[in-house]
């Protein structure tokens, strides 16, 4: 199942729907093994920005190549929203699919994935918080005339600060 979700994330990156990408991957699997791919795809595209984020969080090292960066997805969003697959399972797994699709790189799947566990078992928020996001600062009220042809803001013909006599 994971190779498929593997398979089908890639083709839905090169643009490719999920649901015909999945209905031709799922043709020669069991029912059970195919609503396990279904739901491994689904669940890595609803979850894809944060995933991004949490992996960004993780990598020390420039861009990650798209191969690599599916099956982090897919090993993170199995960490993180599948409870009753076991972690450790996860990781092994996940470092199984990197071997069979990006040979040399399982290392750093493996680096990558159980060092999400320590915090999960820490009693840290689980799962991690995406930081909040900051507030551009709003500039200071300017007290000049508007830009000519722009009516002021105190009406038309007005000037700011001045009154009806």
């Amino acid at each position: 199942p994971r190779l498929v979700a593997f398979r089908v994330l890639s083709e839905v990156a090169a643009g490719k729907t999920p649901e015909d990408s999945l209905a031709s991957h799922s043709l020669l699997m069991s029912p059970r093994d195919s609503g396990l791919a279904s739901a491994l795809v689904y669940e890595t595209l609803r979850h894809q920005s944060y995933l991004d984020w949490l992996m960004k969080s993780r990598l020390t090292t420039g861009r990650a190549a798209p191969e690599l960066t599916v099956v982090l997805r897919l090993g993170l969003a199995q960490l993180l929203f599948f409870d009753r697959l076991g972690d450790h399972a996860v990781v092994s797994e996940t470092v199984a699919l990197a071997k069979a699709v990006l040979p040399g790189r399982q290392g750093l799947v493996n680096a990558v994935l159980p060092g999400l566990l320590p915090a999960r078992g820490a009693g840290l928020p689980w799962p991690p918080a995406p930081p909040p996001r900051a507030r551009p600062p709003r500039p200071p009220p300017s007290s000049s005339p508007p830009p000519p042809g722009r009516p002021s803001p105190a009406g038309p013909g007005r000037a700011l600060g001045t009154r009806r006599g």
